[in-house]
């Protein structure tokens, strides 16, 4: 199970240092062209508000009308690896 310690915003990409020392970049583009759950992330201000959830275990968006879009960091680090795609968590 990784953690992820930080993350640095570059809409539509994210940048994470995890507790192992690696640092990746997640390209979301093709995530965020879907819509649906993910048609809040298009706007800046929405995707700007990411951060990370409790004990570094997902990565949480605030969409404006108070629901959270979230990603387990276990199938971020698996996406920044090219393992399979992200997919939101539970």
């Amino acid at each position: 199970m990784h953690r992820i310690l930080s993350i640095i915003i570059d809409r539509p990409r994210v940048a994470i240092a995890w507790d192992d020392g690696k640092k990746t970049t997640i390209d979301m583009t093709a995530m965020i062209a879907r819509g649906g759950i993910f048609r809040p992330l298009r706007d800046p201000a929405v995707f700007g508000t990411a951060r990370i959830g409790y004990c570094g275990r997902s990565l949480i968006w605030s969409g404006v009308d108070g629901e959270e879009i979230d990603f387990c960091a276990d199938a971020l680090r698996r996406q920044a690896n090219g393992v399979r795609s992200v997919s939101p968590g539970p």
